[in-house]
């Protein structure tokens, strides 16, 4: 691969935006240049990222990359797997395991609709709730004391 016109550490930061840290470019930038702060990294990187040789290194970087470097579903799945194996919080182990279950299909999701009951819908409840010695009670009603 050719990186002409590009130093050591821009080659760097070039190939670990690609294949490191999925082209956050000031996360790569800070990983090679620990010690430089925030504003000059963003226009550093900024200006890294708009030089030719720059633009030129990284698409031959991404047309070498082999198939298996692609986002696909195993890819997302084991990045899930790790995940629920050795996240610090249970809350990110959770997530990441019911991630896993609609990916199995363990669970299913149901919607819940509007439904509009009609009269012979309310009357046959009824018939239900007294066959069952229950009764409805009204919906509660809010009064205002008068005065």
């Amino acid at each position: 691969m050719r990186s002409d016109g590009l130093t050591p550490k821009q080659v760097l930061v070039l190939q670990r935006y690609i294949l490191e840290y999925s082209c956050d470019s000031m996360r790569s930038y800070k990983s090679v240049y620990p010690k430089c702060k925030d504003g000059c990294a963003r226009r550093r990187v900024s200006d890294l990222l708009k030089k030719e040789p720059a633009q030129a290194y990284l698409s031959e970087l991404l047309s070498s990359l082999p198939a298996t470097k692609a986002v696909n579903p195993d890819y997302v799945i084991s990045g899930i797997k790790k995940i629920a194996e050795s996240a610090n919080t249970t809350s990110d182990r959770l997530r990441a395991y019911e991630l896993l279950g609609r990916y199995l299909k363990l669970f299913q999701d149901t919607a819940i609709t509007n439904t509009i009951l009609t009269a012979q819908d309310y009357s046959e409840i009824r018939q239900t709730l007294k066959a069952n010695r229950l009764t409805p009670t009204p919906p509660a009603t809010s009064s205002k004391a008068e005065g």
